[in-house]
């Protein structure tokens, strides 16, 4: 098994404990981050190359994060609110329901419930 985040290896006596019960007759390896290419391929430049990729796309990738908008209070949910409430009847109904689950999403993506009010 590896693990490309060697953050993750205060998981590994779980992972070798649980192995040990359930695979007989199999030996195990347990790599995390560079142990795999240190240890098996005895190859830590294609770790680096890979690792190097990997924080090269994490930054290409973090400038076009998508802005969420506040459901609670911006004017583009509550546009699309007004446009829900007229097209699709049966979806808004869900929404304001009071069965459980719609409760708590509301009072999660509409703590104030200023959107909501202006419908």
């Amino acid at each position: 098994m590896w693990f490309i985040d060697p953050s993750l290896i205060k998981n590994k006596k779980f992972y070798i404990q649980e192995t040990k019960n359930d695979v007989q007759d199999i030996e195990i390896y347990i790599y995390y981050g560079e142990e795999l290419f240190s240890k098996l391929f005895k190859r830590t430049d294609i770790w680096k190359e890979l690792n190097a990729h990997l924080e090269r796309n994490k930054r290409e990738r973090s400038k076009e994060v998508i802005a969420i908008p506040d459901f609670d209070t911006s004017e583009e949910i509550y546009q699309a609110l007004k446009k829900l409430k007229l097209e699709e009847r049966n979806l808004y109904n869900k929404l304001i329901s009071e069965k459980p689950e719609y409760v708590q999403l509301r009072n999660e993506l509409f703590p104030t419930g200023k959107n909501l009010e202006r419908l």
